[in-house]
């Protein structure tokens, strides 16, 4: 765990532990307002591509370094899992995954059910309780409750078309606004894991659906295959190693480069609101990221820039998604 302070005023906090968690908070001995609190949640990254915190990194993450050198660094930390879905459980509730009734102790597939037993305690029902507007940007990956065209039923994808019987204009639930967060702008999964779209408060922001492989070729002239092709079958999107997703559902406008961006920009977006309309009122924003896990998209602005090629590439984005952060909430007097 790290812990970075600034100033007397900002206490920041980054947790590492193949994730990287980031807390930002305001705050005086005189204040009477709670901090507002950021959590920037990088997912599949390790602690040891943090270049100041790994002598012998060969990632570069700037932006993290400067929280490094100029505060407390806490070197050990644990967490309850190192995948996906368990971990974001027992972040948010505080429990032991293999505890739940739903199925979070391993990853899950898109359409699974939602993980989170109903009227569970979370982290941002606790925070709400006390008078904090609540957010949730980013990837959530502890499933909703889809409505199918059928009615009844469960969710289910039909392996031969690529399509499902979920009625993506119907609205979900078992979802973030569920469990505690007033506002929620979410991926539902992994970015390589079906359906591909995003939800904003219960609803599907582009019902209409094409299948991935409509638009992205399956394969490059140049693709080579490396050891993750065996995640993949044969119509999956797979490009190189660690660019690859799995074919299926996709809002038509949606697009997976842009993902990553899209969500950075949700968060930015919630900071400026909050400080504008609700500036008297603490705000707790839980942004879970969907990088640096697959698939490595690099914007154009680090395509190239690092030693590690594309991975490092996409790690530097990520490192950017924090002085994203770190800027608009100063440009708001918050930090």
């Amino acid at each position: 765990m790290k812990l970075f302070k600034f100033k007397s005023t900002v206490l920041t906090a980054i947790f590492l532990l193949f994730t990287t968690l980031y807390i930002a908070a305001k705050t005086t001995e005189n204040d009477k307002k709670p901090p507002n609190i950021v959590f920037i949640f990088a997912d599949d990254m390790g602690y040891g591509d943090v270049s100041a915190l790994n002598p012998a990194a060969r990632t570069r993450t700037p932006a993290i370094d400067k929280l490094v050198s100029e505060g407390i660094a806490f070197t050990e930390a644990h967490a309850s899992a190192s995948v996906c879905t368990p971990s974001r459980y027992g972040l948010l509730t505080g429990r032991y995954a293999f505890r739940s009734e739903g199925g979070a102790a391993s990853g899950i597939e898109g359409f699974h059910r939602s993980v989170i037993e109903p009227g569970r305690e979370t982290l941002a029902s606790l925070l709400k309780k006390v008078g904090y507007t609540t957010a949730c940007i980013g990837k959530w990956h502890l499933s909703v409750n889809w409505q199918t065209k059928e009615g009844t039923g469960e969710p289910r994808q039909d392996p031969e078309t690529g399509y499902s019987n979920v009625d993506f204009s119907k609205k979900v639930s078992g979802g973030p606004n569920d469990f505690g967060f007033d506002y929620s702008f979410i991926h539902p999964a992994s970015l390589d894991i079906v359906p591909y779209m995003f939800i904003r408060n219960r609803e599907v922001i582009d019902p209409e659906v094409i299948l991935t492989s409509e638009h992205y070729p399956t394969r490059k002239e140049n693709t080579e295959f490396s050891w993750d092709k065996n995640h993949t079958k044969e119509k999956d999107v797979y490009w190189a190693k660690g660019v690859w997703w799995r074919d299926g559902e996709m809002s038509r406008s949606f697009r997976i480069e842009d993902c990553h961006a899209e969500i950075v920009k949700e968060g930015v977006a919630f900071i400026d609101k909050q400080a504008s309309d609700k500036k008297d009122n603490p705000f707790f924003l839980y942004l879970p990221l969907t990088g640096p896990h697959t698939p490595w998209m690099p914007t154009e602005q680090f395509k190239g820039k690092s030693n590690v090629e594309t991975y490092g590439d996409f790690v530097l984005n990520i490192d950017d998604a924090v002085k994203q952060i770190k800027e608009a909430l100063i440009s708001k007097g918050i930090f």
